[in-house]
């Protein structure tokens, strides 16, 4: 089954009654989701839906499997904290009661997994971390050791992916 058969139906675990739909892609956004690839890049212009994108594709992540460890990672605070709220607004039923804390900018899902925001200005903060899966959102403003020594680690022991959206620049 391809990833994208499970972005056109509702997601989650029915143990749990978790039950979201996800949105329908577009067909580019369908080659992102249909990739094989562990690490994906797309460099889209401004209103593709590359954060439609990769919002459905993290909650997906997230509620396919119980316990799964993910990150969205922008440059700045600002940028990270549109894709928090966007998340908890629009999932919010999917979340754990009291599993969200804003301070933190970190949710628990119902079935346990976890999801943490963070900003690639401070990717120190980010070492040590352990994670299934990776949003890079615009990646392309990241400063270069924030991928190599901070967040590709964070993957090797899960051999967990990342999809890394941006707009072109240049």
């Amino acid at each position: 089954r391809s990833a994208m058969s499970l972005h056109q139906r509702a997601t989650g675990d029915p143990a749990v009654g978790t039950q979201v739909r996800l949105y329908t892609p577009h067909p580019a956004q369908r080659l992102i989701h249909d990739s094989p690839k562990r690490f994906r890049i797309a460099t889209c212009g401004r209103r593709w839906g590359k954060t439609v994108a990769a919002v459905n594709e993290s909650v997906h992540k997230n509620l396919a499997r119980p316990r799964q460890r993910t990150a969205w990672i922008a440059p700045s605070y600002q940028q990270t904290k549109i894709a928090f709220r966007w998340i908890q607004r629009e999932f919010y039923g999917a979340l754990k009661r009291g599993g969200v804390s804003v301070s933190e900018l970190r949710m628990e899902w119902v079935n346990g997994s976890v999801m943490q925001f963070r900003t690639a200005e401070n990717h120190d903060a980010i070492r040590g971390e352990a994670y299934d899966f990776v949003v890079g959102d615009e990646f392309a403003s990241w400063p270069r050791e924030a991928w190599e020594a901070a967040v590709r680690p964070t993957l090797a022991d899960t051999m967990g992916g990342a999809l890394l959206v941006g707009t072109p620049k240049g």
